[in-house]
């Protein structure tokens, strides 16, 4: 298990001399991003939807100029992470960073800089909302070069030209940990930063739909299907070592059915695997309507999904109210017509409100119908 990192550790950066600090980071640093690599492997997979690689930094082409900083990477492809948008946590004198880079030796710069621009609209507003999100220079700098928040929404769009202005160009997100605070982190601590705000980005999309904006590219329909299926075989492994409600969710639907208030679920999951989940949860049987990615051509932010629901409920939209964890999610309810209620276990209250939910909550503990009905 990855230990953490300690004030000692950042002092490997100081030696002096090509040999005497490589030894320092092979026998101190690397094994703990060795360790790092495989405690965070699983959960970037998970996120992904695809199988990940961790890739510890061997800096074999340095011969005399001792490096300032080392790092572990993670990316699709088992040979190797330059080639390929990638994450990487790297450790150096003054921090810790948590990153997303499209590097120097990205495969293709150019498709890669005009899809970022194709999907601006979608991305850039999510990466300005990120508390603490930063534009970095190059790869190697401890210091970034711009808050994203501070940025206009233009000049973030404009970052790809980053990526191909020079031979060398790259783009780089993320996140720097001073070093005395990371000195102080658990290794749960290291957990969250670590989980990139790029993969919010596909909370509440069909699996299909959010591939191209994770991988930066078009995707064929046979490989977008492969990989969604590969997303859910992983799922569902990790959803057989059981799985959690949202505090409260039971008692409330119950209180509805008894209610006689109709209800459904609106999901970008296949049918298989929404009744799949809601039965596990023992929440199957509240529902009287199921509404899945196989029934819509399109998912959210689309509002057809929940359309498709107030339809077979027999219900106007303008009544229909839609608790929703996703900013996506929140964008179909209001193009729906509907109300919309954000629940903060993926994004925070700002940001679903920012979207339109007229109130977020944590959990359902305590949460009554008429309260609902009376704003």
């Amino acid at each position: 298990m990855f230990p953490g990192f300690t004030p000692s550790d950042f002092k490997v950066f100081d030696i002096p001399g090509f040999k005497p600090r490589m030894e320092a980071i092979k026998t101190r640093i690397r094994p703990k991003l060795e360790a790092a690599g495989r405690d965070l492997l699983p959960d970037v997979a998970r996120i992904g939807g695809a199988e990940a690689f961790a890739h510890v930094a061997r800096h074999a082409r340095r011969t005399v100029n001792p490096p300032d900083d080392t790092w572990v990477a993670f990316a699709d492809d088992k040979r190797g992470y330059k080639k390929h948008c990638h994450f990487k946590v790297a450790v150096s004198r003054g921090a810790v960073r948590f990153l997303f880079e499209a590097g120097p030796e990205h495969a293709d710069k150019k498709r890669w800089a005009a899809s970022w621009k194709r999907h601006a609209p979608q991305l850039v507003p999510v990466l300005r909302r990120a508390k603490g999100l930063a534009w970095f220079k190059n790869e190697h700098d401890e210091t970034p070069a711009a808050i994203l928040t501070d940025m206009p929404a233009d000049e973030v769009v404009r970052l790809a030209e980053e990526l191909t202005r020079t031979r060398d160009g790259q783009l780089v997100l993320g996140r720097a940990v001073p070093a005395e605070e990371a000195a102080r982190w658990t290794p749960r601590d290291y957990a969250r930063p670590a989980h990139p705000e790029f993969w919010r980005l596909t909370i509440g999309r069909p699996a299909e739909e959010a591939l191209p904006l994770l991988l930066g590219r078009r995707v064929s329909r046979a490989e977008a299907r492969r990989l969604a299926l590969r997303k859910r075989d992983l799922y569902a492994k990790f959803a057989a070592r059981g799985l959690e409600p949202v505090p409260g969710v039971e008692t409330f639907v119950e209180a509805l059915a008894r209610a006689g208030i109709p209800r459904a679920v609106g999901t970008s999951a296949s049918r298989g695997d929404a009744e799949s989940l809601l039965g596990t949860l023992g929440l199957l049987r509240y529902f009287d309507v199921i509404v899945t990615a196989d029934d819509v051509r399109f998912g959210k932010p689309s509002p057809e999904v929940y359309l498709e629901a107030a339809g077979r409920l027999g219900a106007p939209p303008a009544t229909c109210v839609v608790f929703e964890d996703s900013v996506v999610g929140i964008q179909a309810a209001r193009r729906a017509g509907m109300r919309a209620i954000g629940v903060t276990t993926a994004h925070t209250a700002d940001e679903l409100r920012a979207e339109g939910a007229e109130r977020t909550i944590a959990d359902f503990e305590g949460l009554e119908w008429r309260s609902i009905v009376r704003r």
